[in-house]
């Protein structure tokens, strides 16, 4: 389980060119991630 924010990983200075299925698809490619939870921000 992948526990990340879409502010961290959908945040186009980190990831200009990777869209949220893209992100998840490199991360079960590469870690072996079977499910997400996505946060909308990350400190509250």
């Amino acid at each position: 389980t992948c526990l990340t924010t879409e502010e961290c990983l959908l945040n186009p200075n980190r990831n200009p060119n990777l869209t949220r299925e893209e992100i998840e698809n490199r991360l079960m490619s590469y870690l072996g991630v079977r499910k997400f939870i996505w946060l909308p921000r990350g400190l509250y």
